[in-house]
């Protein structure tokens, strides 16, 4: 499931290590390329759209970042 904005993987690496009491500029962006991986497929988007899940079923669309807390709850 999508979220109302989309974060980068480095924004969500830098929150999770706020989280876990670490220095967010530890964390490094880079991407796979550079890292000297090779995927197969490379996704545009790091999240899932809502527009369908807010058309039918009238749902709100969760917020990106207590979206990405909530995943953190159990660290």
């Amino acid at each position: 499931l999508g979220a109302d904005a989309q974060l980068t993987y480095a924004d969500a690496a830098s929150r999770l290590a706020m989280r876990l009491g670490t220095r967010a500029e530890l964390v490094q962006p880079t991407t796979s390329r550079a890292a000297g991986v090779d995927l197969e497929i490379l996704p545009s988007h790091s999240t899932l759209g809502t527009a369908r899940l807010r058309a039918e079923l009238e749902l709100p669309t969760p917020s990106a970042t207590a979206a990405l807390y909530e995943c953190f709850t159990a660290l």
